[in-house]
This record gives C-alpha cells, sequence and structure tokens, in this order.
C-alpha cells in the first residue's frame, strides 16, 4: 500500500502557506521486503522533513485515502500519471515515488519528483549500488539529498582548483571537466569531489554546499613513485671479461684474474624480474690441476680449459633507481674441453721433447649458475652491467668423450676434467632495451 508521512496539513485542499505540500509514495522494491521498502522510503521523508522547504502529507490519513482506491496498488506507482492521481486525491502539489531493482548483488536506484499541475518530472535522480541490503540507507540517502536539493532549486557555487592545474575532476564519479572549474551545483548536498591526473595519486575531498555559498575547493595531488609501473621489456646484452680464480681456502684467501678470457651474448625480459637466455665461451688455463699430477704423467704446463654454456637464469634487481645491484641464478647446459701437452720420451733429436696439443671433450651436462653485480643505466635504451658469474656441475663425474680405461694416460684426463668442473669470470656487459 502506498504510504505517506505528513504534518497537519488538509488532504483535500492545497494550503494557503507558500510552502509546498509534498506526499512521499511507498517505494517499488523488486528483491527487497516490505517493510525494508517501507524503511528506504522514510529515508526520503527525513530528507524532505529536515529540508524546511516542504510540508510532507500525513502517512496515516493518505493510508486511508489511497487503500479506497484500487488501482493505486502497494508498489505500483511509480508512471507519472498515477503519481499525478495520487496527488490530487492527498491535495499535494508534488509526488515523490522510487524503485529499486535488485540484480544479483547490485541493486539500481531511482527517485522521481512530479508536479501534480502539470505532470511534469520535476526532478530525477539514480544510483547505484554493489553490496548487501543492509548497507541501501547510504546511497538511498546521498541520492534523496541530490533529489531534494533539484526540487528546491536552490543553488551553491564549488570553486574548485588543483595542484597540478589542469587535473581531471570527477563529482561523485562522474567528469565533469579540467581544473580550474567555477560550476553552480544544487545545495543542501554532500558532493565527493576528485582529481586524477596520470602519473600521481588521485586526491578526494567530501564537500557539503548550503544554498547560496560560495565553496573552494583546493586538491592536491602526489606523485605516483619513479618507475612504479614500467612496462616489460627486452634487452640484448653482449657480454666480456676474465676468468676469476681464488688461490686459496683461507680466510685470508686472495682473489686474482686468471689468464684467459669469456665472451657471451644474451637475451633477458623484464625489469625488477628478469628471465634471461644466454651463451658463454670460456678459456682459461686449469690452474687448479695438482703438481703431482703433472709430474706423475710427465705434463710439461699447466693444462688449458675451455667450455661453452648455455643458460637460463631468473635474476632479480629491486632499485629503481639508474645504479643498483642485481642477483639471479638457474640451470646451464655446459660442454667442457681440456688440452694437455704431454713429454714425448720417443722425440728425435730434432723435437723440442714435447707432443702436440692433445685434447678431450665432454657431452653436455646439466650444471647450475649464479649472477651477483652491478647495473647502470647509461641512456634510456642502454645499460651496463659488471657482474661476477658462476658456473658449476652439478655431477662431479670426470667422464670425457672417447675415454679409455686402457690408456696410460687415462688418470691424467680424470683429474683433469675432476679439476675442470666450476669456473668463475668476471663479466662486462653492454644492454640494449628493443
Amino acid at each position: 500500500m502506498l504510504l505517506t508521512l505528513g504534518l497537519s496539513t488538509p488532504l483535500f485542499a492545497q494550503p494557503e502557506s507558500t510552502i509546498p505540500t509534498i506526499a512521499v509514495l511507498t517505494f517499488r522494491a523488486e528483491g527487497l521486503s516490505a517493510s525494508a521498502a517501507e524503511a528506504l522510503s522514510n529515508v526520503v521523508r527525513r530528507n524532505l522533513v529536515n529540508n524546511n522547504h516542504f510540508t510532507l502529507v500525513d502517512r496515516d490519513r493518505a493510508d486511508q485515502i489511497l487503500g479506497e482506491h484500487a488501482f493505486l496498488q502497494a508498489g505500483a506507482c511509480l508512471d507519472v500519471a498515477c503519481m499525478v492521481e495520487a496527488g490530487k486525491l492527498l491535495g499535494a502539489q508534488q509526488v515523490v515515488s522510487g524503485s529499486i531493482n535488485r540484480l544479483g548483488r547490485k541493486y539500481m536506484i531511482e527517485l522521481r519528483s512530479v508536479d501534480v499541475a502539470t505532470g511534469e518530472i520535476v526532478a530525477l535522480e539514480t544510483g547505484e549500488h554493489l553490496g548487501d541490503v543492509e548497507e541501501l540507507d547510504e546511497p538511498v540517502e546521498r541520492i534523496s539529498e541530490h533529489l531534494v536539493a533539484r526540487m528546491t532549486n536552490s543553488k551553491g557555487v564549488l570553486i574548485i582548483e588543483t595542484k597540478p592545474v589542469a587535473s581531471s575532476v570527477e563529482i561523485d564519479g562522474n567528469p565533469i571537466g579540467f581544473a580550474p572549474l567555477t560550476i553552480k551545483r544544487p545545495a543542501g548536498v554532500t558532493y565527493e569531489i576528485s582529481a586524477v591526473r596520470m602519473g600521481y595519486h588521485s586526491s578526494k575531498r567530501s564537500i557539503y554546499l548550503t544554498e547560496d555559498d560560495t565553496v573552494t575547493v583546493k586538491l592536491k595531488l602526489s606523485k605516483l613513485p619513479k618507475n612504479r609501473h614500467r612496462p616489460q621489456a627486452m634487452r640484448l646484452w653482449v657480454t666480456g671479461g676474465f676468468p676469476f680464480e681464488q688461490l686459496s681456502s683461507n680466510f685470508d684467501s686472495k682473489l686474482s684474474l686468471e689468464e684467459g678470457n669469456t665472451i657471451g651474448a644474451a637475451v633477458s625480459f623484464g625489469y625488477d624480474w628478469r628471465l634471461r637466455f644466454g651463451l658463454l665461451e670460456f678459456e682459461s688455463l686449469l690452474g687448479a690441476y695438482h703438481p703431482d699430477i703433472k709430474t706423475l704423467y710427465d705434463i710439461e704446463s699447466v693444462p688449458e680449459s675451455k667450455s661453452t654454456t648455455i643458460y637460463a637464469t631468473l635474476i632479480y634487481s629491486g632499485s629503481e633507481e639508474r645504479f643498483g645491484s642485481f642477483i639471479g641464478g638457474g640451470l646451464a647446459g655446459i660442454r667442457r674441453e681440456v688440452g694437455i701437452q704431454f713429454v714425448d720420451h720417443e722425440a728425435g733429436a730434432n723435437s723440442n721433447g714435447l707432443t702436440e696439443m692433445i685434447t678431450n671433450t665432454t657431452d653436455f651436462e646439466l650444471g647450475w649458475c649464479l649472477q651477483l653485480g652491478l647495473e647502470i643505466g647509461i641512456l634510456r635504451n642502454l645499460a651496463c652491467q659488471i657482474e661476477f658469474f658462476h658456473v658449476q656441475m652439478l655431477s662431479d663425474s670426470p667422464d670425457y668423450v672417447d675415454q679409455n680405461p686402457d690408456d696410460p694416460l687415462h688418470g691424467a684426463w680424470v683429474e683433469a676434467f675432476r679439476s675442470f668442473d666450476r669456473h668463475t669470470s668476471l663479466r662486462f656487459s653492454v644492454g640494449y632495451r628493443i
């Protein structure tokens, strides 16, 4: 049944006062109980009473009159013709009605006011709410404030300034332009004013605008941290460097560069977290080869060692500055090669007494690698790195291609590949972002 709330106002004649008489009809609410619909209607009634610009029709007496008319059923009066007819019966100059429709957890709200004499819609406000039914009073309160403000036709002025200037301004979630702005808005309403700008945190304030008032709203936006949201990127790297040796395992360990070189290339994807695929060619003397083995097998010089490493690593760089550290690790496929020059006891007088350099290799074997270094941004698309790159076999097997246990030099090769199970490089890399 349509319910209205009023003061001591006649129902069949217009009041002599210049204050207009308003009748509020119960909401048409789908998916809500009758008590909930009535409670939300009372939110609108309360706003009209607090506005002091209207006189409300008494609800109990309205129940009696509207109940005698079959076409005015509860919740069925939302179209203009029905609202006009109800207003005439109640002696009201304007009639307010509304509807709430539920779709899942989403509620769609509509409030309207109709002039009884002309049949025109004086004010219409809509809104949505996503949440529980117990929270509906807040959006209904806000929408009814806007409706009442339009009905009274009272205005206030909002002056909106932002820093930086030319930021986009929204009122109640609706874009209205770029600051600075001076706009008139219905008074008696609380507005949610916000400013947004790319690269800045948004800023917002709630302002209650009174009739004939001018309110200046100043919104200051703060910058987002530099490089907070960065697009993914691919870089191509070229590398070069030197073998690195730890001469002692004692606490007074001494580090030095070995003879040899390393070259390579890689491609990486990402920023803070990077996936890197690369190829490394390593060449050095096998300084870890035991001297007693050299003497035992008549090895003239330090064996030469080479390796080809294909790796995939995951690297983390937490710094957002142009200068920062990084660390990473991953898996590698490693192919080793060792070259040894033996003393040739059968050489003639015209010989230097040495055999030619003899080499043996392994197949590609599984290992792991570790990266630790610093990165320096030179230009927007160019960066350089200095890093330690360590590669180590997962297995300590000394097996090699074409091995022959009956070969009298087999022990020399076994010791060589056992000694060459890891290597460390000091590398310099230059990368270009595509």
